[in-house]
């Protein structure tokens, strides 16, 4: 049995259960009355102070034999399911599942970030932990944002040396099935930014109520539709061309870590850095 679960420094998390070591993985719409309304009555919720636990989702719940998983997008999920009917393992699906999430759900995922992954393995007996959080850059110090309360969570000197690249490589090379190649996992979610991705709920949210602060970012213009000037809304269709080619760059790449951290595309992130 493997157990894996991830936690995102911002909000997105997977969840996959395999039991048995079977490997064959479905994630399919659940025919069935949903639970929330018997949820409801159970856990009501007090909405009244803003630190209260927020009422139970309306999510519908469903019974699986060899495997399950659920992310912060059905389309995700999906991706992940693909992989494991491929023969890959349980840490292959997630990394599948999690690198689509950083295409669906840039505002609690992506490159940028970093992740904390906790994995038992059942036939060894250990649980096994990767810390692949962000850190601080080394020239970074406790008198760099000045008196600017907002510099420390928005802007370049905001940006920390990002994680999740690094520990996704490892776990595949440490604990991967070795049936799957590392384009396998990513190439899903390079075609899937180009072909392009509805806008969720959540994300048209976060765009909406950051909408004044975007404006005045001119690397932010592309989720803006231009027949409207306004943020894209819950439902359109966007796509990320130039987040696919970094994705095609590393699905390529003998060592992905190599490119991004010290290659080429360190030295393009370094520069736009200096730049700003």
């Amino acid at each position: 049995m493997y157990v894996l679960y991830i936690n995102l420094i911002a909000g997105a998390a997977i969840m996959l259960t395999i039991l048995a070591g079977i490997l064959l993985f479905v994630v399919i719409p659940h025919m069935g009355r949903s639970n929330s309304e018997q949820r409801q009555r159970r856990f009501p919720g007090n909405r009244e102070h803003r630190y209260d636990w927020p009422p139970p989702s309306y999510s519908l719940m469903g019974r699986f034999k060899k495997a399950a998983v659920t992310c912060d997008h059905g389309i995700c999920s999906e991706i992940g399911r693909n992989i494991l009917i491929a023969g890959g393992n349980a840490i292959d699906s997630a990394i599948a599942s999690l690198i689509c999430l950083g295409v669906t759900n840039p505002q609690s995922s992506g490159l940028g970030g970093g992740f904390i992954m906790t994995f038992y393995d059942r036939t060894k007996q250990k649980c096994f932990v990767l810390d692949a959080r962000e850190t601080a850059p080394k020239a970074s110090h406790k008198e760099m944002y000045g008196k600017d309360e907002w510099a420390s969570k928005y802007g370049f000197r905001a940006i920390a040396t990002p994680g999740e690249l690094a520990g996704y490589w490892r776990a595949f090379k440490e604990w991967g099935s070795g049936k799957a190649n590392w384009s396998d996992l990513i190439m899903p979610s390079v075609n899937l930014a180009r072909k392009g991705v509805p806008i969720s709920e959540f994300l048209a949210y976060v765009l909406n109520i950051k909408e004044n602060h975007l404006k005045t970012l001119p690397s932010m213009k592309s989720w803006f539709n231009p027949k409207t000037n306004k943020v894209w809304q819950f439902g359109d269709i966007i796509k990320r061309p130039e987040l696919a080619d970094t994705l095609e760059r590393l699905a390529n790449e003998r060592n992905p870590v190599e490119l991004f951290y010290r290659g080429e595309m360190a030295e393009e992130i370094i520069n736009e850095m200096a730049d700003n």
